[in-house]
């Protein structure tokens, strides 16, 4: 230990800092580890956030932390130790190809066969190496880190915290059921991954069924299905199936404005749309105070057109999904939590009701001990009486009584399709 003031060491003070940094995390949701295991990632994340500063300047830097060991198949080379110093180790890892490799009390260096700079390429190597916490310094100073279920983010000032897409698809799926659980997944990854890191905002509208016009050859013909896609921009078939063109299609929507159509096989097939609403849906649609205009529009567009979901990514992050008038999927920026959904209401544990004004399909979880008969009558299993639970549409906000619901759980809008 170094002295550096009476009886203070670094050491201490980067104690002190430790539990500082656990305290912060706890504070956004984050669970640290126990044990071992989540003293070693206090301790690199500490570092990734007060690296040692050569002639000026801070470096990048990345560690990978692994709770069992890494299978010898994986795609990097390691480098053992030897007689060499774990702060030599850092300086070798720049975060991009080479990292800190930990296991236990093991430290390696391990170089990737290609460089990890964008968000969604560390979310594929997180995925495909279960257990394994990643820390990652960016030239600018911010700091990631991918842990068992959460993606967190320090600016310089603040931890941002938000679920892998994987978590978005649960509840995207409940209120659209027979959706391509495939083509749901890569707009997601996409949203949540690749764009939302981006800090530039977009809209996708993603048709669900096929029809005719998405077939057709003349110009103008392919979209009058839709509303407001008159003055789109046309685009080459990119698919969001594939990964490769993730970059390609951000570098596209960080440069122009309106939202953009994705087909039911997942292509992009145009963008620059104006998204109009109707009467009906600007009468009908409950949308909250101080909800940007991106997401008004969305939030409507989707009430006209129930052949599509729609997702929206704000220039600050945080991504949401709307369906049928509603916003059936959401993680605000900072909370951990899906926000406005019932995740793990069970689909075969639930009641069902049509809203009286915007007529749109509720599903509400079903309280123990009743029994659902059809779609609106609620029977008792046990001898009593059944209860009766007041509930609000997540669309127009209309306030409504239901048999057999429980009380205080949230309703869901449900598509209908045939």
């Amino acid at each position: 230990m170094v002295a550096v003031s009476g009886t203070t060491t670094t050491d201490d003070r980067a104690e002190r800092r430790r539990r500082r940094l656990r305290e912060e995390l706890t504070d956004v949701g984050f669970d640290v580890p126990d044990g071992l295991p989540g003293e070693l990632l206090l301790g690199e994340i500490d570092y990734a956030r007060h690296p040692p500063r050569h002639e000026g300047t801070f470096p990048s830097y990345g560690a990978l932390l692994c709770t069992e060991a890494v299978p010898d198949l994986a795609p990097y080379d390691r480098y053992g130790t030897g007689e060499t110093s774990v702060d030599t180790l850092r300086r070798l890892a720049d975060g991009r190809q080479s990292f800190v490799l930990v296991e236990g009390d093991r430290v390696e260096v391990a170089v990737l066969d290609e460089p990890h700079d964008r968000e969604v390429e560390l979310v594929r190597l997180h995925r495909a190496f279960p257990g394994i916490m990643i820390v990652q310094r960016l030239t600018d100073g911010q700091v990631r880190v991918l842990g068992a279920r959460t993606i967190l983010t320090w600016d310089g000032a603040h931890w941002w915290a938000k679920p892998y897409a994987e978590t978005y698809l649960a509840s995207v799926a409940a209120s659209v059921p027979g959706c391509s659980q495939m083509i749901l997944r890569a707009v997601l990854e996409f949203c949540v991954h690749t764009m939302s890191p981006s800090r530039a905002g977009a809209t996708l509208v993603w048709q669900l069924d096929r029809d005719d016009g998405d077939l057709a050859d003349e110009p103008g013909e392919e979209f009058h299905h839709l509303r407001g896609t008159e003055e789109s921009v046309r685009l080459p078939r990119l698919s969001l199936l594939d990964a490769g063109t993730h970059g390609a299609v951000r570098q596209l929507l960080t440069q122009v404005d309106g939202a953009t159509v994705v087909d039911a096989d997942g292509n992009l097939r145009a963008t620059g749309l104006h998204l109009t609403a109707s009467v009906d849906a600007q009468r009908l649609v409950a949308v909250p105070r101080g909800r940007g205009t991106r997401h008004t529009a969305a939030q409507r567009y989707s009430f006209d057109e129930e052949r599509t979901v729609v997702f929206v990514v704000s220039a600050d992050g945080p991504v949401s999904v709307f369906s049928d008038g509603a916003r059936i999927a959401a993680i605000d920026a900072g909370h951990v939590g899906m926000v406005g959904v019932d995740p793990n209401a069970p689909t075969d544990g639930v009641v069902s009701t049509t809203c009286t004004r915007c007529t749109r399909r509720l599903y509400v979880r079903r309280a123990p001990g009743t029994l659902a008969l059809d779609d609106d009558v609620t029977d008792v299993i046990d001898d009593g009486v059944a209860p009766v639970a007041r509930i609000t549409c997540p669309v127009c906000g209309t306030t409504a009584t239901i048999v057999g619901a429980v009380e205080g759980a949230p309703a869901r809008v449900v598509k209908r399709r045939g």
